[in-house]
């Protein structure tokens, strides 16, 4: 009897960890955290938008994507913040990237700074993206392929400025 029990205990242990270990392997972990309630609610605006608006739905109907949001700092008291959303990670190649999470979304930051070429995203994180939301990309990654640039589609972007902290204006722009 005690025999049954120290196997039923130490498979469930196992059981546990090798959940965890798979769990670990199939989520993305922030590493930044999005403190402004402002930027929370649009990032999660824009994607109710882009999901249930048709005429913006059409660019991600049956396809993964990522929320991508470009920083640009005008100067040292105002920022935009450019949110988007992307249908690849080509970018990462040559860019570094900062991730974050929004309720049960991932969010991929794109920092202010011209890195292009310089400084890239790592490449096991640049794997792990590819892997969850597309696996042909991954696929290209792990056979040590480079990416292509991929072709842009008309994707609204939501453009906000914020100004020592405080949101000051939003606006919906069509892109290229």
């Amino acid at each position: 009897m005690m025999f049954k029990k120290a196997v039923y205990g130490i498979t469930t242990i196992i059981l546990l960890c090798g959940s965890c270990q798979d769990n670990s392997k199939n989520c993305l972990e922030a590493n930044v955290e999005i403190r402004n309630e402002s930027l929370k609610e649009s990032i999660l605006e824009y994607d109710s938008i882009i999901r249930n608006d048709p005429k913006y739905s059409v660019n991600i109907s049956n396809r993964n994507y990522l929320l991508t949001i470009y920083e640009k700092q005008i100067n040292d008291s105002v920022v935009n913040f450019s949110i988007s959303f992307s249908i690849d990670t080509w970018l990462m190649q040559d860019e570094p990237v900062r991730v974050a999470q929004v309720s049960d979304k991932i969010v991929i930051f794109y920092p202010s700074s011209n890195y292009y070429g310089i400084i890239a995203t790592d490449k096991k994180l640049h794997e792990k993206i590819a892997r969850l939301y597309f696996p042909e990309e991954y696929k290209r990654l792990t056979k040590g392929k480079t990416l292509e640039e991929s072709c842009y589609i008309d994707c609204p972007s939501l453009v906000l400025t914020f100004c020592k902290g405080r949101l000051i204006k939003k606006k919906m722009d069509i892109t290229w």
